[in-house]
C-alpha cells in the first residue's frame, strides 16, 4: 500500500472515530458548531421539526470531521503538487477548506430541515 494511501486511511479513521465520539457525545461539538452557523447567519431551523430538527444537528455533527479529510487531501497532498508550498500555508489550505465543508454541510442540513418543515405543514 502506497504511503499516501496509508496517510489518507489514517486521516480517514481520525475523522471517523471523532465522528462517532461526537454521536456518542449527543454530538455536542458538532452541535456548538451549528449553533454558531445559526448565529452566524442568522438563521435558525424552524421549530416545526422538534426533534427532527435535533436529528439533522446530530447528522450535521457527524459530517463536520469528514471535512478534515478534505482538508489533508486539498492542502496537504494536491496542493503541493502544483505548487512549492511552506508547512504554514499547507495548514492554512486545509484549515480554509475544512471550514469551507463544514458551512457546506450546514447550508445542506438547513435546506434539509426546511424541507421538512415544508413536508409538516
Amino acid at each position: 500500500m502506497s504511503d499516501f494511501l496509508k496517510e489518507l486511511l489514517t486521516v480517514f479513521v481520525i475523522s471517523t472515530v471523532i465522528a462517532f465520539g461526537q454521536i456518542i457525545t449527543a454530538g455536542y461539538p458538532g452541535t456548538l458548531l451549528t449553533e454558531f452557523y445559526e448565529h452566524l447567519f442568522q438563521q435558525r431551523f424552524p421549530t416545526s421539526l422538534e426533534l427532527g430538527g435535533l436529528f439533522i444537528a446530530i447528522v450535521l455533527s457527524f459530517c463536520y470531521p469528514f471535512g478534515a479529510v478534505w482538508g489533508y487531501l486539498f492542502g496537504f497532498r494536491l496542493a503541493p503538487l502544483f505548487f512549492d508550498l511552506q508547512a504554514t500555508v499547507k495548514w492554512i489550505i486545509g484549515t480554509i477548506v475544512f471550514l469551507l465543508w463544514t458551512i457546506f454541510m450546514f447550508e445542506l442540513g438547513y435546506r434539509w430541515a426546511l424541507q421538512q418543515a415544508d413536508k409538516l405543514k
